[in-house]
């Protein structure tokens, strides 16, 4: 309104002194109409160019939570990567004490099978060597009967003498005659020698009761 009133007063001044009164009034309400169009028009262009502004500021502010935002993420990314990295790092250390226990623990058993293998031919030599052992109690009983058997007067039997068919026959099963070294021999040249002996003792006692 200052404005309108101060340009009316520049216009009063400005019109020429011929001029009459309602051309004067015609002339400052023309010039008032045009200034006030000019004024709206600047209000216009003042509302736009806030607008604009308000626009921009909207625009700038968008951007700049934008930016924050994006800043946001990268500083979470890496933080995310570093852990990612961390964890990688540790999984390949514990996949490398893995990788060394895996190798003690089948070098171990490898050594563990090996010196479970070492008992089982001594197991089995064992096993042989009792079978051996009842093998050979059990044929040194079989001669310790044979020699008490043959030792008793057992007659004959059609015409052949028990005692010694029953030595040759078990002589002849047990292999005897071919065997490089056998003890059933020296046993039984002592007991012939112990049988002739007896029988030498007997024959001497008789002729000396003749006598």
């Amino acid at each position: 309104q200052e404005l309108v009133n101060s340009l009316e007063e520049k216009t009063k001044d400005q019109i020429p002194a011929h001029f009459t009164e309602n051309e004067v009034i015609s002339k400052l309400t023309e010039d008032k109409e045009h200034l006030k169009d000019q004024v709206k028009s600047l209000e216009q262009k003042v509302d736009e160019t806030e607008k604009k502004y308000e626009e921009c500021s909207r625009q700038s502010e968008d951007r700049m939570n934008q930016i924050i935002e994006t800043e946001s993420k990268m500083i979470e990314l890496k933080t995310k990567l570093q852990k990612l990295e961390e964890k990688f790092s540790d999984l390949e250390s514990e996949n490398q004490i893995f990788r060394k226990q895996a190798l003690l623990s089948s070098t171990s058993q490898r050594m563990t099978d090996k010196v479970a293998a070492i008992p089982a031919p001594v197991k089995t030599l064992n096993s042989a060597e009792t079978v051996r052992r009842s093998h050979m109690e059990r044929h040194q009983e079989s001669v310790e009967a044979l020699f008490k058997c043959v030792t008793k007067d057992l007659g004959f039997c059609e015409g052949k003498p028990v005692a010694a068919f029953t030595l040759y026959n078990c002589l002849l099963h047990w292999k005897s005659f071919e065997a490089e070294k056998t003890s059933i021999f020296d046993r039984l040249i002592q007991l012939i020698g112990s049988a002739i002996e007896v029988l030498h003792g007997i024959t001497c006692n008789i002729f000396t009761g003749s006598g």
